[in-house]
Order: C-alpha cells, then structure tokens, then sequence
C-alpha cells in the first residue's frame, strides 16, 4: 500500500487519508480558472481591446498614433462602460481574434489600436510588441514596453 511521501509533490500537497489509511486525492487533471487583474474603465471597453493605463488609474483604448501615444499594458478579457470593472488576460495567455496574422511572426500595437503582425513604421508612433502568432488569428500575448519611433 503506498504512503503519501510516494506520490509526486502535485499530488502529496492535495492528498488526504481516510480512516483506513487509503489514499484519496483532491487533484485533478483540468487546470483551474487563471485568476484575472481587474482594473476600472476610464470609456466603454470591449472583450479584447488593448488597454493602455490612464494617468487617473482607469484603463482606456490603446493607441501608437503619435497625436495620442498610450502603450499596451493589457488586453481586456471582458468589456464595460466607463466606471465599471474590466477584467484583463494573463502575459503568456492565448488569445484569439478574427483578424489575420501572419503565423510565427510578432504581433504588435497598430495604429488602429488593433494587433497586427504587420507593423507600419511611422515616425513619433509608438512601436510596441504584444505577442506571437501562433497560427492566422491567434497569438501568446507577451507585451513589451514601447519606444517611440524617430
């Protein structure tokens, strides 16, 4: 009969022995629910916009438009008008959108405000990259810090 010191740390931390002595564990296979930031709308957000963070503390749309340079810090999972909560994804999560990239290529903030695997460079727009594609419409997000082109 095995002990709990035999199985692995994953499952030891979650096992619990009933009044025989037989192991029983709470583990399961499934991954849990990643918990997300949430952050408050500074204008009405919608599910996947990306999100630059206001001098006030509230999210707003991004944007590389020189005339409004706001970085990417966040990608929103959920969508609100302004007051409400947004809750953002997670760096190295997986998200999909119905675009088209270009498969392995970095994905960036475009001037649109959009992800793109096709950067147009623009003097005083930000350059900022936000991901990989993994395949056509979809990419890991992975968010850089930004730099203004000259």
């Amino acid at each position: 009969m095995g002990v709990i010191k035999d199985l692995p740390d994953s499952i030891r931390r979650q096992a619990v022995l009933d009044i025989n002595d037989n192991v029983t564990s709470n583990y399961s296979s499934s991954p849990s629910t990643p918990s997300r930031p949430q952050f408050i709308a500074g204008e009405t957000i919608s599910a996947k916009d990306l999100l630059a963070i206001g001098t006030d503390g509230k999210v707003y749309k991004a944007s590389s438009l020189a005339s409004n340079n706001k970085q990417v810090f966040a990608i929103a999972y959920s969508g609100g008008i302004s007051g409400s909560t947004i809750e953002t994804y997670n760096q190295g999560e997986t998200i999909q959108y119905d675009t088209t990239f270009n498969i392995g290529k970095t994905v960036f903030l475009s001037s649109a405000g959009t992800p793109t695997t096709n950067y147009n460079y623009t003097v005083g727009n930000l350059y900022q990259r936000i991901g990989i594609a993994i395949n056509s419409n979809s990419f890991v997000i992975k968010i850089e810090e930004s730099k203004e082109m000259t």
